[in-house]
């Protein structure tokens, strides 16, 4: 998901996602300047989440942790029926 995430960030381009700027022929209303600069403000934020969603890694930590013990204690399940059978659906696909 983080990746996805990296990814679109690397290919948007700041350029591309402009403001609405209002029309110099004519008067324009005061809510339209306000929904264009809510749209702006919104966008920015956008932008600054993704970005810090990205520097962030996809870990939860607490249950990598919570795994890792159980795994030394010897209490992790594992269902070697559902192991099995991902590995032979590799192996297929990688046949194919």
């Amino acid at each position: 998901m983080v990746d996805t995430v990296k990814n679109m960030v690397s290919r948007m381009d700041p350029q591309q996602v402009r403001p609405n700027k209002p029309h110099t022929g004519g008067s324009v209303s005061p809510a339209v300047n306000s929904a264009a600069t809510s749209a702006a403000s919104s966008v920015e934020l956008k932008q600054s989440v993704i970005k810090d969603l990205a520097s962030q890694p996809p870990i939860n930590l607490e249950a990598v942790n919570n795994i890792k013990n159980a795994i030394a204690k010897g209490e992790y399940p594992v269902n070697l029926d559902r192991v099995s059978d991902a590995l032979m659906d590799a192996f297929r696909d990688l046949k194919s």
